[in-house]
Formats: structure tokens, C-alpha cells, sequence
């Protein structure tokens, strides 16, 4: 390692940084009390603001929306024949602001009360309540930078007779 000599200013500025550093340390580890000096009114402190005070906005690096599904969660068991509507759901952004949400093969996707499997603007037929077997049921919501959050349903038709 090669030594580099101190020049006499370097050596100076250095024994005065050192304990001027040392001092700043102990003093912010260790707080100090102040005192109100007589005659002299101190500045009024700015609050900082909060996170409640500043407006919420969308960019690039926001999270992807939140979906919320109605209590019946992901896995949905029914019985042959029984009736089959898609579970209530909600989509908020990253503000919390209500997204459009979209809902996939659920029989009636377009929510005019015409199943899928007569239905030509539907996508996809939705659950045969008449036979048994799994059908899936997807929820879509997005963004407007395309962040995009996703829930799929899973239904199981069960104890339809062979």
C-alpha cells in the first residue's frame, strides 16, 4: 500500500473536521435539550404533509389493481343442477379508484341475462350445472398503464348422475 504524506493544510483541516464530526454524531445519537433563548421568538415549524394530504396518481411503477370477490372465494362447489350465477366482484386501482372489471366464461359475461351457450357476445359458455366436472371463471382488471390483476375461479360441478 503506498503512503500518500499529508501536506500540513490536509493535517490541519483534518484535526478540525475530526472532532467537529465526533461532535455532530454524539449530539444527533444523544439528542439535546434547547432552551427558548429570551427576546428571541423561534420559527414557526412546518409540518411535514402526510401521505393522507398528497394526491394519489397513477404512473408506471404503480401496483396492479386489487379484486375483491364476494365471500365465495376462489374454489366454488355446486351441486347437478344447481343454479349457477357468477360471484360479485370489485376492482379498485392503486388510488383506490372503482375499475371496470371483466369477467370471463361465466355464462353471461356481457350481463344481459342471456346465458353464454345462446348468447353470441358472450365469451365462453360458463359452468354446465348438468354435467359434472371443473369449470374455470376468470376476472380481468386493468389500469390505465396496463397493470393488470387477475382471479380465476375454479367451479366444480359435483353429483350429476352418468
Amino acid at each position: 500500500m503506498k503512503r500518500v504524506p499529508l501536506t500540513s493544510q490536509q493535517l490541519l483541516r483534518s484535526l478540525i473536521l475530526w472532532p467537529t464530526m465526533v461532535l455532530a454524531l454524539t449530539v444527533s445519537a444523544c439528542g439535546t435539550e434547547t432552551k427558548p433563548i429570551e427576546g428571541i421568538t423561534p420559527a414557526p415549524v412546518q409540518e411535514q404533509p402526510t401521505e393522507d394530504d398528497v394526491p394519489c396518481t397513477l404512473t408506471e411503477d404503480s401496483p396492479p389493481p386489487t379484486l375483491s370477490i364476494s365471500d365465495s372465494g376462489i374454489d366454488i362447489f355446486l351441486e347437478c343442477n344447481a343454479a349457477w350465477k357468477a360471484p360479485d366482484a370489485t376492482a379498485k386501482d392503486a388510488c383506490g379508484q372503482p375499475l371496470e372489471m371483466h369477467v370471463y366464461n361465466s355464462g353471461d359475461d356481457d350481463g344481459d341475462g342471456i346465458a353464454g351457450c345462446i348468447d353470441p357476445d358472450d365469451f365462453g359458455p360458463g359452468p354446465s350445472t348438468s354435467i359434472n366436472g371443473l369449470y374455470y371463471v376468470q376476472y380481468l382488471a386493468w389500469d390505465e398503464f396496463f397493470h393488470v390483476s387477475s382471479v380465476i375461479l375454479s367451479v366444480y360441478v359435483e353429483n350429476c348422475p352418468e
